[in-house]
């Protein structure tokens, strides 16, 4: 793949400052207008840009897609983690599951989000533990988890 790529400048909880923080020193702020969390340009674990937007020789390019996961080292960036804590927390706030299901239901949620060849398994897993977490924990899990998945 030809072209290069900006560095984005994203808050702890996902929301998008820039795309292009070269051509765009002015929008570079230290905290999210909208919702006050810290920023950040570089991956936690090993230091490496956060992709922003892609330009490509010659081809008209539109959108951003935000990335869940460094693309040098793998780890996961902090709104992605925070998501499936609140859902592994979520669940265990109900005092329904046991333990090894709660387990269950975390490895599930990882799999789930890395779009694994687990991914439909661990879908069916979270259908079979939905009834004992409860319908209204299990709608607000639906609700964390759809927003991760589709953004």
């Amino acid at each position: 793949m030809g072209g290069m790529y900006f560095t984005a400048l994203l808050c702890r909880n996902g929301h998008l400052i820039t795309d292009n923080t070269e051509h765009s020193p002015e929008e570079v702020v230290k905290f999210c207008p909208d919702c006050g969390a810290s920023t950040l340009s570089e991956c936690r674990q090993c230091g490496t840009s956060i992709r922003g937007f892609h330009k490509e020789p010659g081809v008209l390019t539109f959108g951003y897609a935000r990335p869940d996961f460094c693309h040098e080292c793998g780890a996961s960036y902090p709104w992605l983690a925070e998501a499936v804590a609140s859902v592994r927390e979520l669940a265990a706030l109900t005092g329904n599951l046991s333990e090894d299901e709660l387990i269950d239901l975390g490895r599930a949620v990882d799999d789930l989000v890395r779009e694994t060849p687990r991914t439909k398994v661990a879908a069916a897993r979270l259908k079979l533990l939905a009834p004992k977490v409860g319908a209204e924990a299990w709608g607000t899990i639906k609700e964390i988890l759809v927003k991760v998945l589709t953004e």
